[in-house]
C-alpha cells in the first residue's frame, strides 16, 4: 500500500494514531486508501460511513446491568415451579427449638437423662440423645422441620436414667415454608421421677 503524505504512518498501519488509541482527527473516507485497512479496533470500506458519522468510532453495546440479570434468574425460578402456587417464604436465620423442663418431686433439676422422642404415627425416632440435658431437654429443633406438619404432628418424649422414665405427649408443627419448628400442645415442665 503507498504511503499517504497526510496521514501518520501508524494510522495507515493500525487505524489508529499513537496517542492514546484515539482515531486521526480526520477519519479516512472509502475513497481513501487507509479505510481499507482492517485491524483490531480499525475501520474498513463497509464501516468508514459511519466512521464519519462517529469520530470515536462505532457505538459499542454496553453489557446489561447486574440487576437485569438477576431479574432473569428470578424469572427462570419462578417458571421452573411448573404453574404451581408460589407463597413467598422468607426464613429468618435463628435456629429455633422447643424444651421442656424435667425436675425432682422437690423442683430441683434433674440431669442426666437419656431422651428418645417418637414420632406417633408410624413409630420414626426423630431424636435421641443419651446422658444429656441440665434440667432442661430439648423435644425438637429445627432439624425436624420436615419430619413434622405444618397443622400439627403428635411426637412422644421419653427421658430415662435406667431406672426410672418418665413421658408427654407433644403435638408439634412447622410453619407453611418449613422453616421453624414449634409447639402447638405439650407441657413445659416434668416431674421425675413420676409420683
Amino acid at each position: 500500500m503507498p504511503k499517504t503524505s497526510n496521514l501518520p504512518e501508524d494510522f495507515v498501519r493500525t487505524g489508529r494514531t499513537g496517542r492514546s488509541g484515539a482515531h486521526a482527527s480526520a477519519p479516512p473516507t472509502p475513497s481513501h486508501p487507509a479505510a481499507l485497512i482492517r485491524s483490531p479496533g480499525g475501520i474498513t470500506d463497509k464501516e468508514a460511513p459511519l466512521a464519519n458519522s462517529f469520530p470515536q468510532g462505532p457505538p459499542r453495546r454496553r453489557p446489561a446491568p447486574a440487576g437485569v440479570a438477576l431479574l432473569g434468574v428470578l424469572a427462570l425460578a419462578v417458571a421452573a415451579c411448573d404453574g404451581a402456587s408460589v407463597t413467598e417464604c422468607v426464613c429468618t436465620e435463628e435456629f429455633r427449638s422447643v424444651t421442656v423442663e424435667v425436675v425432682d418431686p422437690s423442683g430441683a433439676p434433674v440431669e442426666g437423662l437419656s431422651v428418645v422422642v417418637t414420632r406417633l404415627q408410624d413409630g420414626l425416632v426423630l431424636r435421641s440423645r443419651e446422658n444429656g440435658g441440665s434440667g432442661t431437654y430439648m423435644v425438637l429443633d429445627d432439624r425436624a422441620r420436615f419430619d413434622v406438619a405444618a397443622s400439627g404432628e403428635r411426637v412422644r418424649f421419653v427421658a430415662a436414667d435406667g431406672v426410672h422414665s418418665v413421658s408427654a405427649d407433644f403435638v408439634m408443627a412447622t410453619d407453611l415454608c418449613r422453616c421453624h419448628i414449634h409447639k402447638l400442645l405439650g407441657p413445659d415442665r416434668l416431674v421425675f421421677p413420676p409420683s
